[in-house]
């Protein structure tokens, strides 16, 4: 079997590589956070990640109060504008 394929009670599954990364400097959310990866850098990470069959995790913890920041979004619009 290829490498993304495994098998399980006589059935083969694709499972597809992750590759997880932060969009912006730490993986959980902290209040002094403030460095984002740049568009175009994650926008080449996704590309590299999608073209072998792979998929991009992208992490963007909550703040305290339960939502995502407002950055953190800012950001995710930029690189679906870009994607597009």
């Amino acid at each position: 079997m290829g490498p993304k394929i495994f098998s399980h009670d006589g059935k083969a599954y694709y499972m597809p590589w992750e590759s997880t990364i932060c969009i912006s400097e730490r993986w959980f959310y902290n209040t002094t956070d403030q460095k984002y990866k740049p568009v175009d850098e994650l926008a080449r990470l996704y590309r590299q990640c999608t073209k072998n069959d792979n998929i991009l995790i992208l992490n963007c913890p909550p703040a305290r109060d339960g939502k995502i920041r407002e950055k953190d979004i800012q950001v995710l619009n930029e690189l679906r504008k870009q994607l597009q």
